[in-house]
């Protein structure tokens, strides 16, 4: 890949900072600024891919009218004062055939 030559301003204190950081990471000046801008693109490109585990404003709201509804119809389940967390937990499970 062929290069180009390139001037930019930086303020002393900052081109200060990207040499000794450049130095730390055991390259060129030319090289960390590369690498720097190489890194964020790809931050940025992977912030801005969709994340399908994520659902739409939407969707949540959907859900949250459903579980509304539910609690209204009285489809809930209640922890006994006999039982502990983990006991209810398991019971829980075992009704809506989770593994857990």
């Amino acid at each position: 890949m062929s290069t180009v030559a390139t001037s930019i301003r930086l303020k002393a204190d900052i081109k200060e900072l990207a040499q000794r950081q450049a130095e730390q990471e055991h390259r060129s000046l030319s090289n960390y600024i590369e690498y720097l801008i190489i890194q964020s693109a790809k931050r940025l490109e992977k912030s801005a891919q969709k994340d399908d585990s994520l659902m739409t404003k939407e969707e949540f709201f959907e859900k949250l009218d459903k579980s509304l509804a539910e609690i209204k119809e009285g489809k809930v389940y209640s922890l006994s004062e006999e039982e502990n967390l983990d006991d209810f937990v398991e019971r829980v499970s075992k009704k809506l055939n989770y593994e857990i």
